[in-house]
C-alpha cells in the first residue's frame, strides 16, 4: 500500500466514524424521547394500581423500561469515558 491509498482509506474511515457517531446520537435522542414519553404515559390512571392496564405495565413495560434505562445510562457513561460527543 502506498501513502495515497492509506490517506484515502483513512479519510473513508473517518467519514464512516462520523456517520456512525451521528446515527448513534440520533438513536440515543430517540430512545431518550420515547423513554420520557412512556414515563409520562405511565402516570395515567390506567397504569396505576387497580387500573385496566396495570397488569400489562407490571409484566411487560416496567421491567423492560427499567432494563433499557440502565442500558442507556451505561452507553452514556461509556461515551463520557471515551470522550465521545
Amino acid at each position: 500500500m502506498n501513502t495515497n491509498q492509506l490517506l484515502r482509506d483513512n479519510n473513508r474511515l473517518r467519514k464512516n466514524i462520523e456517520r456512525l457517531e451521528k446515527e448513534n446520537r440520533t438513536l440515543i435522542q430517540a430512545v431518550d424521547f420515547l423513554t420520557e414519553a412512556l414515563l409520562w404515559a405511565s402516570a395515567s390512571s390506567d397504569f396505576q394500581v387497580g387500573g385496566e392496564a396495570r397488569e400489562g405495565w407490571e409484566q411487560y413495560i416496567e421491567p423492560g423500561l427499567s432494563r433499557e434505562i440502565e442500558r442507556i445510562n451505561k452507553i452514556k457513561e461509556d461515551k463520557k469515558y471515551w470522550n465521545i460527543k
